[in-house]
């Protein structure tokens, strides 16, 4: 298959969609699956989704993103690319550590430019496809300090928003 994912991959993510499903065999009994019991056989993770900027400044931009729904459990990681606004040449941005957690400061931006990114999860068995690209942000500062996205705040901090306890109110 050109996407490496065979047609028992494809009908997993299929069945995965209908979960928690109830199957009843008498009565009084039935046989429940939930999406937990199948995840040990998700192997290759899927996209990443909502990626987006959480933060952008003058010469960074911190993108936040939602794992991959089914993931699988093994443990994930993740690579980040990055090109200018309607250019066709991706460069990875963390190409000798994978970023463990689902948000990521990319710095060396260069300020009034716009970039799109998109993101890749990783596990032991293989390399998700793309999230879907970012529409284009630009890298530019605010009143001369950094704005939140997520919860339109001035920041003088690289780590902002209500979520990670570091707005400037």
């Amino acid at each position: 298959d050109v996407l490496g994912r065979d047609s028992s991959s494809d009908f997993l993510l299929y069945i995965l969609s209908f979960l928690p499903l109830a199957i009843h065999y008498d009565t009084s009994r039935q046989i429940v699956i939930s999406q937990d019991d199948l995840e040990a056989d998700v192997k290759i993770p899927g996209p990443p989704t909502n990626v987006h900027a959480a933060e952008t400044c003058k010469n960074y931009v911190v993108l936040s993103w939602e794992p991959p729904d089914p993931r699988g459990r093994e443990a994930l990681k993740y690579y980040v690319e990055k090109t200018m606004a309607g250019s066709t040449s991706w460069q990875r941005v963390n190409v000798e550590i994978a970023a463990s957690s689902p948000r990521l400061a990319i710095f060396d931006l260069v300020e009034g430019k716009s970039y799109e990114f998109r993101v890749f999860a990783v596990n032991k068995f293989g390399m998700s496809q793309s999230s879907e690209v970012t529409e284009p942000i630009m890298v530019h500062d605010r009143i001369g300090n950094c704005f939140c996205s997520v919860c339109s705040q001035i920041t003088f901090k690289i780590a902002c928003c209500k979520l990670y306890l570091f707005c400037v109110l």
